[in-house]
């Protein structure tokens, strides 16, 4: 919230302390469209003064109600007058506020600070947002913040308020929710085979669309930066990715079953060479045979060279397969192969950079995962 920062020159709500109130009544910082005063009664307490401003707030630009300081009127001007304790807890006011404000809005923060004489005794500073859900109404009647004020809306005004709502919430699902989905989606697809995820949809949208990327609630906005920032993270790892890793693990070992070729490996040493030729069969019996599968995939994902490949093909049966050393067309023994896989697998376990990658992909494929059963939601 901005206004946090131009009122008490704080970064966060709970960072606010009685010092920053006491200063506000030192300078008579007046009253205007984000800052209200609301002076707490020592008995019967009413709320709905209170209620009626942060709907007003919630309605407009958002504000600032410290609920605990008397106003008195100077030339024209609110200024702030003194400090009136209470002994009211932040349950029973939130709870009052609930009932009070039809739609409840989640993101309105209250922050409440101890009289330092008497720790029974405490102040309230409530942080309201602009609402990406309004209008909200007080009382049976919409507010919102004109001429530094709370005042009824006008008809007129509350249409307007139901209008833009219902056209922002279709161009938000349009140019926002939408193509988040699409690219999550397919950025979980890219992260179960551990290759890179992208996020020009994510970028093209923070630049073009933010408001109304900002109209998100607040916990989902909250999932979709989380997930793009792990992902970036990830990919800046782009050196080490696992599918990199495994092709130079594999050649590694390549280059000493073929030392003849050791030199030409070395020159290849990111390049797939090691394939296979699979042999598929399909429900009716058919025959067909794929040439130059690459087969660090099964490495990278940490199953058996069968298994890996009846994922990829899981409407046919694996009749089986042929290692090859691709682009020199040499056949690679079987038991050759055993061996060679067998040291592949046994590095693995050995190569941080590669765990480190294997232990963050699936984390992060949840977290994508989870995503998307939130936008649904949406």
């Amino acid at each position: 919230m901005s206004f946090v920062r131009h009122i008490f020159n704080k970064e966060l709500p709970d960072q606010i302390q009685i010092a920053d109130i006491q200063k506000l009544i030192e300078n008579k910082t007046e009253e205007f469209l984000h800052l209200d005063y609301e002076e707490i009664p020592r008995t019967n307490v009413k709320y709905e003064g209170l209620a009626e401003h942060i709907s007003g707030f919630l309605n407009t630009a958002g504000g600032i109600v410290v609920f605990g300081v008397s106003e008195r009127k100077t030339k024209g001007r609110n200024i702030p007058y003194k400090i009136t304790w209470t002994t009211i807890k932040k349950e029973t006011l939130e709870n009052n506020l609930y009932r009070k404000i039809d739609p409840w809005y989640e993101d309105i923060q209250i922050v409440p600070i101890q009289n330092p004489n008497d720790n029974t005794e405490r102040i309230f500073v409530i942080f309201v947002p602009r609402s990406n859900k309004p209008p909200h109404m007080s009382n049976y009647t919409y507010y919102h913040r004109l001429n530094f004020q709370t005042q009824p809306m006008t008809h007129q005004s509350v249409f307007r308020v139901f209008q833009t709502n219902w056209f922002n919430k279709r161009d938000l699902y349009q140019n926002v929710i939408q193509p988040l989905y699409s690219e999550v989606s397919a950025n979980c697809e890219r992260l179960e085979k551990y290759e890179r995820g992208e996020d020009s949809l994510y970028q093209d949208i923070m630049q073009r669309d933010r408001y109304l990327y900002d109209l998100i609630e607040t916990p989902l906005k909250e999932k979709i930066e989380e997930f793009y920032k792990k992902m970036g993270e990830l990919n800046s790892k782009s050196d080490y990715m696992a599918h990199k890793i495994a092709t130079r693990i594999i050649n590694e070992e390549l280059c000493k079953v073929f030392d003849d070729l050791k030199e030409w490996i070395e020159e290849r040493m990111d390049t797939d060479i090691l394939v296979a030729s699979v042999t598929l069969m399909d429900i009716s019996g058919s025959t067909r045979v794929i040439n130059e599968v690459i087969l660090n995939g099964a490495l990278i994902q940490r199953k058996t060279i069968t298994s890996y490949l009846q994922s990829k093909y899981p409407n046919e049966e694996v009749i089986r397969f042929e290692p090859v050393l691709r682009y020199k067309k040499i056949k690679i023994p079987q038991s050759t192969f055993e061996n060679l896989w067998k040291n592949c697998e046994s590095k693995t376990t050995r190569n941080e950079a590669y765990l480190s990658i294997w232990r963050e992909t699936p984390e992060l494929l949840k977290l994508g995962k989870d995503l998307l059963s939130l936008m649904l939601r949406e």
